[in-house]
């Protein structure tokens, strides 16, 4: 073989080689790429999930915000509805006894424990009727008992309040629930 036949022998091995190694390399490249996609999608799969998964937790937080603000003025109504009913009551008390102010009177002194009663508050109006039950006892007037007294006796270490507004004050908290209730089914339908 001559010198210039081997050397082209030689450089169109030595090309067929570099265009295998080339076609290696762009296989070997493919793969690559392939698995970076593959990798990719998955992250890509992964950062979705994420968001997904955060986007439902600052979703339930603020359901959870939403509900508290609206348990919070809920309840902030009720308490406004009792307080107003509260007074309404107070401001029906005076009239609620449909009988005879002195038999109603009558009625809350023979509840007192038997006792030396030295002072009875009462409302203005009853001064007269509590005289005449509480004979040797000063009768004070006070416009802030719409019904019923309130006994002390005369050595001061007993008072017994039964007036109207003090039983109605003891009863409300059961009161109060069943007309809220009552409030309620009425407002609903």
């Amino acid at each position: 073989m001559s010198r210039e036949v081997l050397i082209e022998d030689l450089r169109a091995k030595g090309e067929e080689r570099i265009a295998a190694i080339w076609r290696e390399v762009r296989e070997e490249a493919g793969k690559f790429r392939a698995e970076a996609e593959q990798r990719l999608a998955g992250e890509q799969d992964r950062c979705d999930l994420a968001a997904h998964e955060a986007e439902r937790i600052v979703q339930r937080r603020r359901t959870m915000a939403a509900r508290r603000k609206a348990a919070a003025l809920v309840t902030r109504a009720e308490q406004e509805l009792r307080e107003r009913l509260y007074s309404l009551a107070l401001e029906q008390l005076s009239g609620v006894w449909s009988g005879d102010r002195a038999e109603l009177l009558a009625r809350l002194a023979g509840e007192l424990p038997p006792g030396d009663w030295g002072l009875v508050r009462v409302n203005p109006a009853d001064t007269a009727t509590t005289a005449k039950l509480f004979p040797g006892a000063e009768i004070e007037p006070d416009p802030q008992i719409p019904a019923g007294l309130a006994a002390t006796s005369r050595d001061g270490r007993i008072t017994v309040d039964n007036t109207l507004s003090t039983r109605l004050e003891r009863a409300w908290p059961r009161l109060a629930a069943e007309l809220l209730r009552e409030v309620v089914e009425d407002a609903a339908g």
